[in-house]
């Protein structure tokens, strides 16, 4: 598949006493070797990646004549150009659009393929109020490029530049598609060309961790994780699937299992999958693992839903701990709906006889739940549930679980 070029140009620097940018010999992993004052050059005419395209992002007065330099030692009609690119950018209020446009007509002719450059512009003082509207321009470019695979050459420019592009880069694929990104980096002076990928994982990571933690999905965290602890990758990808599906019972086989995990724990772990592992255990199954019994631990399981502000599976998930709790104290092994629901009504009548209002906090509890279940469809009193208000209906229900069980889950409600 192919590859676009990202580059940024800045002010390149000139060979004490000479009016020539400095040149480096830049190495290639491929044992390749280019001449250019610019790392951009270097990377097209190596052959050394399957680029198909390439955006050069710069500022008015970046050396963009510095793209043609060599070309305009031996070329009349490019010398022109580069004169006049040099006369504009150190002389005048920096490139137009005309120069910009034969320069991008020059570079795609000389590396066969299309070249872009885009001016990028910077305030006088960049600072955290002009950051956006620079974000936006970036944004603007990088919609452009049509393919998924980029790689991104941070070698020149301000600073700023390619955190900014980076901002982009990310926004952008939220939109249209999910960029695979590789970031290179010509050293100076020596020219060692180093790949800083392994940051691109890095990030993949941090947003996995964000996406098990914060909505239970954790389909690309164990995905990460199987190379080096595939216990442990069983174990997310199994909570992730209970959480999606409302599999609430099933959560005491899933923590029985997870007693296996520390045994098998490999030595030499990277340390950021100990990281995330210690949050597991603290933030996840630690809480479960204190509840000995189902109805405690899919209590929690609903403290876990809440927190990721999910209040309708949260509701449905402690309505789903009331009937294992009433079951378990009515003594009732019997799986047949009808025997379960005979029990049920038999220790809510007996409950309502000592404590009345509790017993329609439950009832209003049991028929929330049925409406969120149907798709927000009105409960048997016809009263229709208002989405704005099932989160703080699940801390009153929450409360009164509380006060049947005489078990608290505030301190998981309400940490991490």
């Amino acid at each position: 598949m192919s590859w676009a070029l990202i580059s940024i140009i800045g002010r390149g620097r000139k060979d004490e006493g000479k009016e020539v940018y400095q040149r480096v010999d830049y190495h290639f992993p491929s044992g390749c070797k280019k001449r250019s004052s610019l790392f951009f050059s270097a990377v097209l005419s190596s052959g050394e990646y399957p680029i198909s395209s390439a955006v050069l992002l710069g500022t008015k007065t970046s050396s963009w004549g510095a793209l043609v330099e060599g070309d305009a030692e031996t070329d009349d009609d490019v010398e022109e150009l580069y004169f006049r690119i040099e006369e504009a950018t150190e002389e005048g209020g920096g490139i137009g659009t005309e120069l910009l446009s034969q320069l991008e007509k020059y570079l795609s002719w000389k590396y066969s393929r299309s070249v872009f450059c885009a001016i990028t512009e910077h305030m006088p003082s960049l600072h955290n109020d002009h950051y956006l509207e620079s974000i936006d321009m970036y944004t603007q470019v990088i919609s452009k490029i049509t393919e998924k695979k980029i790689l991104f050459d941070i070698t020149h420019g301000y600073r700023s530049m390619p955190f900014i592009t980076a901002a982009a880069l990310r926004f952008e694929g939220a939109f249209a598609k999910e960029y695979d990104v590789k970031y290179i980096y010509g050293e100076l002076p020596e020219g060692r060309v180093r790949d800083l990928s392994s940051l691109v994982q890095y990030q993949n990571i941090t947003r996995s961790v964000h996406l098990f933690f914060g909505r239970y999905d954790g389909t690309d965290l164990a995905d990460h994780a199987a190379p080096n602890w595939p216990g442990f990758a069983k174990a997310i990808r199994k909570f992730s699937h209970l959480m999606q599906a409302n599999f609430y019972p099933h959560i005491a086989e899933w923590c029985r299992q997870c007693g296996n995990i520390a045994k098998d724990k490999p030595a030499g772990l990277p340390f950021w999958l100990e990281r995330i592992y210690m949050r597991f255990v603290q933030e996840l199954h630690d809480p479960l693992e204190k509840h000995q019994m189902l109805w405690g631990k899919i209590a929690v399981l609903s403290t876990y839903y809440f927190r990721a502000h999910m209040y309708g599976q949260a509701i449905i998930a402690l309505h789903t701990a009331v009937e294992y709790y009433v079951l378990e104290h009515a003594c009732c092994n019997e799986q047949s709906y009808d025997m379960l629901k005979e029990a049920y009504n038999s220790f809510m009548d007996d409950l309502f006889a000592k404590d009345p209002e509790r017993v329609k906090k439950l009832h209003r509890l049991r028929n929330i739940r049925n409406s969120i279940a149907h798709g927000g469809s009105p409960d048997a009193n016809g009263r229709e549930p208002q989405a704005e208000n099932l989160k703080s209906q699940y801390e009153s229900f929450l409360t009164t679980f509380s006060q049947l069980t005489g078990v608290t889950y505030d301190h998981i409600l309400h940490s991490f």
